[in-house]
């Protein structure tokens, strides 16, 4: 493979976390939701991407970049949790994502492999959320 689609990238990305949350978006987050949404990802190659020429023609390149899942829980507070963090959803949302690795797409062209998970964060619009990011080179 010696060209490099990211619209095929991003939506092999979204076809692989799809159906874990009850929305999946790419290539970021949109500027309003629906107030019925309580969970959601968003998918994106948020960094450089890097060709990894392999001769000096350029005849068998590939690609690698950083892939990014973002996982975001409606939060709902309560008496007993008034920061609303429904940390059960988002682990179990997290741990099904880390169950995925490493993704491999043949129809698209990618792989990745070596998930990194951020810390909780609270995004001010009402959810919390954490970052996976994971090494994503395309296959040759």
């Amino acid at each position: 493979r010696n060209k490099m689609d990211i619209q095929l990238l991003l939506k092999g990305m979204y076809y692989a976390v799809n159906g874990i949350c009850s929305k999946t978006y790419y290539p970021e987050r949109p500027t309003s939701l629906d107030a019925s949404v309580s969970d959601f990802i968003v998918v994106s190659l948020p960094s450089i991407i890097d060709n990894k020429e392999q001769d000096e023609k350029g005849g068998y390149n590939w690609y690698e970049t950083t892939a990014q899942i973002e996982v975001y829980i409606k939060d709902i507070p309560t008496t007993a949790n008034p920061v609303g963090l429904r940390s059960d959803v988002l682990t179990a949302k997290i741990n099904s994502i880390k169950a995925l690795f490493p993704i491999k797409d043949k129809v698209n062209g990618f792989k990745m492999i070596r998930p990194r998970f951020f810390p909780i964060m609270k995004d001010d619009s009402g959810f919390h959320f954490m970052i996976i990011q994971a090494k994503l080179t395309t296959l040759f």
